[in-house]
């Protein structure tokens, strides 16, 4: 899309409302995403009970992770499929599916007959809803993250693109008050029965909107101008996907570490409550949204890589001090002073991710190549964090290890933004 400037006054505000609304339809599918993704981690003790039979067992909490990781294996699978359906048919048509195909899955998880209902029947039926929610989400990040970079002015890519990242980092703060209400206002054995089912059916009450949205997408100018082109004839882009992995590693290694486990490390060996940790922590995903958008901008204005290398820096530096001071705090507002800076450092290398990613690769081969390079690592990275920071404590007896997985992602990733050319100023291929 041209820039807005030098458009008259009517022509820039019909332009500047077309963007929100782009923005608006491929960002809410991020937040469902994320959301849905979240909230099967919240209530996985419930579903152990409601499929597998197993009340208060860690056989069946085991089982129910198990199937957790099977929506994630599934997810390079619809990388690569509605991938190829983004690049050969439309942005459009691959975001309606993707929404479409989670909705499925989690309006399905919601009203699923338990064990004690259909017998064998019902883990089994999770595991294919799993399944399909985890191959649409595979290429719903991909797609969207494409299609709003695609369609923002060229001079400020890197502010639209950490929109649809700020996006998950609020789906978390969505997942976890819904999650939070239920279990507040319910008994524990209502919140058993059928309460758990309400917080995937409450995600539910997004689709309506977010399938209005979509349907009325203007499909991008990038794919018009290639969309007679065949992808057959380029080189694969192997070298782009090897960076995308390579970038995507900060990002995923301290969403996970710092939003998704810090909160178990602060009420563990800091010395807050449960409560009291998950208060420092939805202040921190606030300030994470913040900064997510507030380094997109700057990445528009200095570039890509400087933005990125003063994230990976500042978290290779800053790691390891951190998780010290964060070690016996015993002080919520410690608690939140390290989680601030951390997510300071989050939200810097999380800004500028979308648009450099989408930049590295030619609009024919973009969706496909783009979604193979950033879930394999989210899989691989992201899945295993939380063994990984467990066999890390085990093995060195020091709950400040986990800074040492952080340290060494911000360098690899680092690594990769040193080595690579400034993407901001050039057009979109």
């Amino acid at each position: 899309m041209a820039a807005l400037d030098g458009l008259d006054p009517e022509s820039a505000g019909s332009n500047r409302h077309r963007s929100v609304r782009q923005v608006a339809a491929a960002s809410i599918g991020n937040v469902f995403e994320s959301y849905d993704f979240l909230v099967y981690a919240f209530v996985a003790d419930h579903i152990a009970v409601a499929f597998f039979g197993e009340q208060g067992s860690a056989r069946g909490l085991m089982a129910a992770f198990a199937v957790f990781g099977v929506g994630l294996i599934a997810r390079p699978f619809g990388a690569w499929f509605l991938g190829r359906l983004s690049d050969r048919h439309g942005r459009r048509v691959a975001l309606i599916a993707s929404l479409l195909g989670m909705a499925i899955g989690t309006v399905g998880i919601g009203l699923l007959p338990d064990y004690s209902s259909i017998g064998r029947a019902a883990p089994i039926l999770l595991i294919a809803l799993r399944c399909m929610q985890g191959f649409c989400a595979g290429g719903e990040w991909g797609t969207a993250t494409a299609f709003v970079v695609e369609s923002a002015p060229a001079s400020r890519r890197g502010t639209f693109g950490s929109i649809g990242q700020a996006a998950n980092y609020a789906a978390m703060l969505l997942a976890g008050a819904i999650v939070a209400t239920l279990t507040s206002r319910l008994s524990p054995s209502e919140m058993g029965q059928w309460g758990w089912r309400l917080a995937f059916l409450f995600g539910a009450l997004l689709i309506p909107v977010a399938l209005w949205l979509r349907s009325r997408l203007e499909e991008t100018q990038a794919f018009h101008d290639v969309r007679q082109d065949d992808p057959s004839r380029h080189a694969l882009p192997l070298a782009a996907t090897a960076r995308t992995f390579g970038l995507t590693i900060v990002f995923t290694v301290s969403s996970y570490l710092l939003l998704g486990y810090f909160p178990t490390f602060a009420s563990h060996y800091g010395g807050l409550s449960a409560g009291e940790a998950l208060t420092s922590n939805s202040i921190a995903v606030v300030f994470a949204v913040l900064c997510t958008i507030g380094a997109g901008r700057l990445s528009d204005r200095f570039g890509r890589r400087a933005v990125l290398l003063a994230g990976c820096g500042g978290l290779v530096v800053a790691s390891y001090p951190l998780f010290l001071l964060a070690v016996d705090a015993e002080s919520i507002g410690r608690i939140i002073a390290i989680q601030l800076a951390f997510n300071l450092l989050v939200g810097t290398v999380s800004g500028p991710m979308a648009a450099t990613l989408v930049e590295l690769f030619p609009a024919n081969l973009r969706t496909t190549y783009l979604s193979l390079g950033y879930t394999f690592c989210t899989v691989l990275l992201g899945g295993f964090s939380p063994l990984i920071v467990t066999a890390l404590i085990t093995y060195t007896g020091a709950p400040t290890a986990p800074a040492l997985f952080l340290i060494a992602a911000a360098a690899a990733s680092g690594w990769v933004a040193f080595t690579m050319r400034e993407t901001a100023w050039a057009p979109l291929r």
